[in-house]
């Protein structure tokens, strides 16, 4: 059941007449702000099902909740006719409900008045205060209670915060204005959003509390500015930025495409449109990096630095070893997303751990097709750090008793795990990247050397070569039916010598296809060099109509030489 419910702090004062307005609305004469309020609220529709609750001190209840024969002594002197407020609000259908509370005097009474107030909410609740009257602090009180509710209680919504200003009164109509204090609500709740983000990178309450203030704007043709826009646009893109780290989305932050967007947009937004984002476009600024490195690993060890600022430890720890593996896959060719591959970069890990402590390495099985690749990781000269394999080690152990809950013979104390999450960040990454801040390994490039240039691809074939690195095409030669095998052998050198070329500034991956003694060639030779070579491999899907057979290729994968 949804209820509406008013709540109210009376006062203890004697209180004048007059009349409360706010826009077209103009409430009856009355003594009490609580009447006022209530028929502004439209609680004369209400059911028997909503309450009022007026929340009175001892002194409050019989100075303005009952008053004795309805008469009161006034600051003047003089006894006047004073209709009680349990009299003035009879004439609503609702539940009306004096509370007690105590005064308030000191620590111990503000959490009394605290809970009985929170007690009287029930989940899906529409609540109205009015804050005008109450003992010093207990309109200020309300006003935290009120916000404290929506995330305690479900489907709290708070529709009506107001205050009713005697002091600006009209002394020629005797009306005085009802302030909204609704803004000051909207203010806690972009308090808790950027509280959100800033501690913990959750960015959906600040998403959705900017699309909610930009919809007007981008709405109407007049407020539809150039910053309202990339404003718009922005948000989106810092959505889509912190769930690629909260989901470990970790070929989305390499290729840091969402991070170019976001910088693009923080340089056109000139003036901010929604005042509260104001000072939190600084924070992005500081803590998104606006240098864009694309297509580089080390945007992993970026993420998890994130991550670990923002209290995601398990994304952090997980970006952290698939930054490791990342990067080690850059350095020796291997694509990216080829997770059997990037197997080989733990394997060797463990196994030149077990060198490094004289433990048999016997147990080690690697496929044959695997077995070239593995020698030349085990000897990368990374590797031969002992104290770094010992730190890569230490990363996968901890990752795996983190991702396992710990369900192992030793598990990880609660209280250690930041400090070994901060001692491998810093460990791995200035060994890794030689105490500088950042020097990537050397691009990859994926050079597609066939009669099947890259811009005829199918997107998947595309995506399966761009997860090796920048892809780009070499044409294949025109052999000659006639040409001997000193012409294949002379092309083939040529060929070669321009690949080392660009595998000077680059870490090179061939994929060839064609005339079969000239890849033969070019293979044997680059193989030899250390280049890996790989060929596309199809299914043949066949179509039969009208007693004609249609036979069309779809790529299944890269396979190596």
């Amino acid at each position: 059941m949804q209820r509406k419910v008013f709540i109210t702090v009376l006062g203890t004062g004697f209180y004048g007449k007059c009349q409360y307005s706010y826009g077209d609305f103009t409430s009856s004469p009355t003594r009490f702000i609580q009447l006022a309020t209530m028929e502004w609220i439209g609680a004369k529709e209400w059911s028997a099902d909503d309450v009022a609750y007026i929340f009175v001190t001892q002194k409050a209840r019989t100075s303005n909740w009952m008053v004795e024969n309805n008469k009161k002594l006034s600051p003047k002197g003089n006894i006047e006719d004073y209709v009680c407020l349990r009299e003035e609000l009879a004439c609503f259908p609702c539940g009306v409900e004096p509370v007690d509370i105590p005064d308030g005097k000191d620590e111990q009474e503000i959490w009394q008045i605290f809970q009985i107030v929170l007690s009287k909410l029930l989940d899906n609740d529409k609540i109205y205060m009015d804050f005008t009257h109450g003992f010093r602090y207990l309109p200020m009180l309300l006003l935290v209670l009120g916000n404290y509710a929506k995330f305690l209680l479900s489907n709290i919504q708070v529709m009506s915060m107001s205050y009713g200003n005697f002091e600006a009164r009209d002394p020629k109509t005797n009306i005085c204005p009802f302030v909204s204090l609704l803004p000051l609500a909207a203010l806690q709740d972009w308090a808790i959003a950027a509280a959100d983000y800033k501690l913990n990178g959750f960015v959906d309450r600040l998403a959705n509390m900017s699309n909610g203030d930009l919809k007007p704007l981008l709405r109407d043709d007049e407020k539809r500015t150039e910053d309202a826009k990339a404003l718009n646009q922005l948000i989106k893109r810092l959505e889509e930025w912190c769930k690629e780290r909260l989901y470990c989305r970790g070929m989305n932050v390499i290729n840091a495409e969402t991070q170019k967007k976001i910088t693009r947009y923080l340089a056109k937004v000139s003036n901010v449109v929604i005042a509260p984002l104001h000072p939190l476009l600084g924070h992005f600024r500081e803590t998104i990096n606006t240098e864009v490195r694309q297509n580089d690993v080390a945007n992993m060890f970026d993420a998890a630095r994130w991550c670990f600022e923002h209290k995601q430890y398990q994304q952090s720890v997980t970006f952290l070893e698939e930054g490791v593996v990342s990067f080690f896959s850059q350095r020796h060719s291997i694509a990216l997303n080829d997770r059997k591959k990037r197997g080989l970069i733990t394997k060797a890990v463990n196994y030149q751990y077990k060198v490094f402590h004289d433990k048999s390495t016997e147990d080690f099985i690697i496929a044959p097709e695997d077995k070239h690749l593995f020698d030349k990781i085990i000897k990368d000269p990374l590797l031969d750090d002992k104290e770094l394999v010992e730190q890569i080690s230490a990363l996968i152990d901890f990752r795996n008793d983190y991702n396992h809950c710990g369900m192992n013979e030793s598990p990880t104390s609660p209280n250690r795990f930041l400090t070994i999450s901060e001692r491998l960040y810093e460990n791995i990454f200035s060994r890794l990247f030689n105490a500088s801040p950042f020097i990537p390994p050397r691009p990859s490039l994926f050079i597609n050397l066939s009669n099947h240039p890259v811009e005829k691809w199918s997107p998947i074939q595309h995506d399966a070569a761009a997860a090796y690195g920048r892809v780009m095409d070499i044409p294949f030669p025109p052999i000659q039916p006639d040409a001997t095998t000193d012409d294949i052998h002379e092309q083939a050198d040529e060929y070669v010598k321009k690949i080392l070329e660009i595998n000077s500034s680059h870490d090179v991956i061939v994929h060839i296809m064609g005339e079969m003694t000239f890849t033969y060639s070019v293979v044997e030779r680059l193989k030899a060099l250390g280049i890996r070579c790989v060929a596309s491999t199809t299914k043949r899907n066949v179509t039969e109509q009208n007693g004609q057979k249609t036979s069309t290729f779809e790529f299944v994968q890269f396979r190596d030489y």
